[in-house]
């Protein structure tokens, strides 16, 4: 809530605050041994998980934008509880 546009001294003054919606995804764990199975530890299985989760997260984040732009009725994996 930002202050307000002047000070005064009494109280009750208006506060201005805006809706903003956040959009949260959470995805399953990571099997970290299977994308680290069979590489040699100069093959950086860094570099592999890193990549998987990059890659993951993308996709992820391109069907939450998506549910949000069509105010999420594309997709039942997102929900938006304060309409029920």
């Amino acid at each position: 809530m930002p202050p307000p546009p002047k000070t005064e001294k009494s109280l009750g003054e208006r506060r201005l605050t805006n809706f903003t919606g956040v959009g949260i995804s959470v995805l399953p764990e990571i099997d970290v041994a299977a994308l680290t199975a069979g590489k040699k530890d100069d093959e950086e299985p860094e570099d592999a998980i890193a990549r998987a989760m990059h890659a993951d997260v993308c996709t992820e984040y391109k069907k939450l934008e998506a549910a949000v732009a069509d105010n999420g009725a594309t997709d039942e994996h997102f929900t938006q509880p304060w309409k029920n």
